[in-house]
């Protein structure tokens, strides 16, 4: 769910990340994180090895539509954000054109 909120929006999400948790529903999903990743052939630094050992292939494979939400919304931002910079553009250049109509001496 989002809303305007002055120039700005906000994203109330928090609640459904808890009610949404993980859940591990079958025996796969139980199995470590870094069984994710050699499914999907991705490569696993130290650090991330490190930075997972407390988490289950559920945790992870969950993660991915969450961050794929999340830059969905940042592109839809900027991409509204540019919509409007121009369109601001378009109208001062309208204004400016408008006033230089307005104030030309006739005859000229």
């Amino acid at each position: 769910m989002w809303f305007r909120w002055g120039e700005g929006e906000v994203f109330h999400m928090i609640s459904h990340y808890y009610l949404q948790r993980t859940e591990l529903r079958m025996l796969r999903h139980q199995a470590p994180a870094a069984s994710y990743f050699a499914e999907n052939d991705l490569a696993m630094s130290a650090e991330m090895r490190a930075g997972t050992d407390d988490l289950c292939l559920a945790d992870v494979a969950s993660a991915k539509p969450s961050a794929t939400f999340m830059a969905n919304v940042m592109a839809s931002k900027k991409e509204r954000a540019r919509r409007a910079t121009r369109e601001r553009a378009t109208t001062r250049t309208k204004a400016d054109a408008a006033k230089g109509a307005q104030t030309k001496p006739e005859g000229a």
